[in-house]
Formats: C-alpha cells, sequence, structure tokens
C-alpha cells in the first residue's frame, strides 16, 4: 500500500561483544528487546505527523510478521521482534535507515541494543513493559498510541497486512480486552464528534491529514465517506475533511471499493477520539454535530 521505507543505507546498528556462551543464549532466544535512540538523546517524533511517520516505518520495515511490539516514548523507541540476534539488528538498522530518511534527521542513531528473551513469561512481561513507556517515562504526549502497533493490534489502522500476525501466534492469551484497557477509553458506543473524521480517517492509514492527490489520501477520504454515509451529508463530510464538495463527489466512485476493514478502522478511530478528545478544546470543537457512528465490531 506504500513504497519500500527500509532501503539499506549508512546502518548505524552494532551488537555489543559478548561472550561465547551469551552469545549462544542470545541465538536461542525467541524474541529479541531492542532499544534505540538518537546520539544526542533528542525526543524521536515531535508531532502527529511525525509519529504516523514512525509508526509507518516500523511498520513497513516488519514485513515478516515478527513484530510483537513497539512504542516510542520521550527519547527512546523500544521494540520487541520474534527473531534471532542477528536478524533483529538488521531490522532495528531497517528502521534506523527509514527514520532517518523518512524524519530528516539531522543526528545519527546509537548502537541498538538487543536483549533476548528466552521464556515465555519474559516474553508476556516484555510485551506489556514496550506497550506502557508512557507510565515508565511519566509522558503523555501521545494519548492516542500513533507511535505504537497497538492501533494495529486493535483494528484502528491499516497499514500493513497481517500486522498482528505475530502477536496471535506467540502471545495468544493476550486479549483485545486487556489491550483495550491502555486507552483508557472506557464504552465507545455513544454519540461521535463528526468534526474528527478526517483525523480518524488520517489516523487509519498512519498519513499526516487526507489532504492531497495521493493514492493513500483518496482512499482515506473514500473510507470516510463510507463512515459518514447516511450520517452526515456530502456537503458536511466535504467541510469536515476539508475538501470541495466536488472533489467528495469523484471520491464517491471508489467508496464502495474500499475493503472493510479499513471502513472499521476509521469508524474506531472515530469513536476513539470522540470519547478520548471530544471534551478537549480545539479548532472547529465547537459546535460540532454528534450523531450515532456506525457501530465496528470489537
Amino acid at each position: 500500500m506504500q513504497p519500500d521505507l527500509c532501503r539499506r543505507a549508512g546502518f548505524s546498528s552494532k551488537v555489543r561483544n559478548f561472550g561465547p556462551l551469551v552469545s549462544i543464549t542470545m541465538a536461542m532466544a525467541i524474541a529479541q528487546h531492542l532499544m534505540l535512540r538518537l546520539r544526542d538523546g533528542r525526543v524521536l517524533a515531535r508531532s502527529v505527523a511525525e509519529r504516523r511517520v514512525l509508526a509507518r516505518v516500523v511498520l513497513s520495515c516488519s514485513r515478516d510478521a515478527s513484530l510483537l511490539a513497539f512504542r516510542a516514548a520521550d527519547t527512546h523507541l523500544p521494540l520487541l521482534v520474534a527473531l534471532q540476534v542477528r536478524l533483529a539488528l538488521e531490522f532495528a538498522r531497517r528502521v534506523e535507515s527509514g527514520l532517518r530518511q523518512r524524519l530528516r534527521l539531522a543526528v545519527g542513531f546509537a548502537p541498538a541494543h538487543a536483549v533476548p528473551v528466552e521464556e515465555r513469561r519474559h516474553l508476556v512481561h516484555t510485551f506489556w513493559y514496550v506497550l506502557r513507556q508512557e507510565q515508565r517515562h511519566e509522558c503523555s504526549a501521545d494519548p492516542l498510541y500513533e507511535a505504537s502497533n497497538l492501533p494495529d493490534l486493535l483494528g484502528l489502522r491499516v497499514v500493513v497486512p497481517g500486522a498482528h500476525q505475530a502477536v496471535a501466534a506467540l502471545l495468544p492469551r493476550v486479549g483485545r480486552g486487556e489491550l483495550w484497557k491502555l486507552f483508557g477509553a472506557g464504552d465507545l458506543d455513544g454519540p461521535v464528534n463528526w468534526s474528527l473524521l478526517g483525523d480518524a480517517a488520517a489516523a487509519a492509514l498512519a498519513l499526516p491529514s487526507v489532504a492531497g492527490r495521493s493514492g493513500e489520501a483518496l482512499l482515506a477520504r473514500a473510507a470516510a465517506l463510507r463512515v459518514a454515509d447516511g450520517q452526515q451529508g456530502l456537503l458536511q463530510t466535504a467541510s469536515v475533511l476539508g475538501v470541495s464538495r466536488s472533489a467528495l463527489w469523484r471520491t464517491r466512485s471508489m467508496a464502495q471499493g474500499v475493503p472493510a476493514q479499513l471502513v472499521q478502522a476509521v469508524a474506531l478511530q472515530l469513536r476513539v477520539r470522540s470519547r478520548l478528545l471530544a471534551a478537549s478544546p480545539g479548532p472547529g470543537a465547537a459546535g460540532t454535530s454528534r450523531q450515532e457512528a456506525p457501530a465496528p465490531g470489537r
């Protein structure tokens, strides 16, 4: 769905000089806990747009369905991958390369650290440790978990196919109910704030916005149109998406071909945002129409 973001260039990750016994242990591990950070310790992704770029890069680099968890918080990017150490560090290098290119980072990455995960209990602990980074670092800049794979695990984002497969295979007891609790969103069955539809559609594809003529921007607008169908008029929908009525009318021809998974992701994003963000002041929040949105399956 998107161009390859993982061209291998200028890698900086390194393996520490482990002894033979530790190296054998790492080779037998069921997963690796990776930690990436920039050399000068600056925040990796400082805006919503940058957090979505970060997510796209990590997800694009994990097409082999080995990714279990990632969550950028503050200056660190921890990742949990079901790979042996050599492949895990190659994955880390691809992520670094993609982030340098897409975020135009002025500094390079410090050597990546890999900690072997050798048993199931350790795997479960590390999985939740990665996703709960905001608690450890006491930061709340990303309440919607844009810079993590939580949206992919819950069906709120559709960037690469099978983004949940590794968790389903290796952590089958991790339930959706436990994952939903991380949002703290509570009951999603309520009125929605339609002014958030454009951002919900962009978030479902990890795009900065639904503006533009790219294929993915058109797809996001078409999915938003499907979600709003029967709930909002074309003029209202065009207004909240920031496009002209004629442009949205042309998008209607695509609407019926939008994958159901993406339509559901946009609807879920809209409900989560309405629950968490509707009370927050922001552009266009006043006088927003609040109606029922199609209820997606959870």
